[in-house]
């Protein structure tokens, strides 16, 4: 089987972002997955402020989470992102949130499985041209460094 490209971002949950119980605000995962996808996109060698720069911009057209445990201040997360597809106009991307390191060879089995996560999030992103915010077509350059 042909493993899917993964990349690997961790850090500590802030005090900023629990709530009054101490565990991680349930829209803030929201944040800490954009933060992990924007540096797979910087990981693939894609400049995504050049992206703006350039008129151009990835949106989040569609997005589900799918909590299964929560996570509190000071923990560390560590968040796992693929990109499966890459159509046109958009990008699909998969990413799981653990507390613990998965390694390599386990990372098929936790993305199809879903075991020992705190939570999972399925995301649909759609390139859209900045002044009209219309979707169009992702630049070639981009395109081939996403695959």
């Amino acid at each position: 089987m042909t493993q899917v490209p993964t990349f690997h971002y961790s850090q500590p949950v802030y005090f900023s972002d629990v709530d009054i119980g101490g565990v991680l605000y349930h829209p803030r995962y929201l944040d800490y997955y954009d933060r992990a996808r924007n540096a797979a996109i910087k990981d693939k060698g894609i400049s995504y402020l050049e992206f703006i720069r350039s008129g151009y911009a990835l949106v989040v057209a569609d997005a589900h989470i799918k909590y299964l445990r929560s996570v509190s201040f000071e923990q560390e997360i560590h968040i796992y992102s693929r990109f499966l597809k890459i159509s046109n106009r958009s990008v699909t991307a998969e990413q799981i949130m653990s507390t613990q390191i998965i390694p390599p060879a386990e990372l098929d089995d936790a993305f199809a499985t879903k075991k020992h996560l705190i939570n999972y999030l399925n995301v649909v992103l759609v390139c859209v041209k900045l002044g009209e915010m219309k979707s169009c077509t992702i630049p070639e350059a981009v395109k081939e460094k996403l695959v």
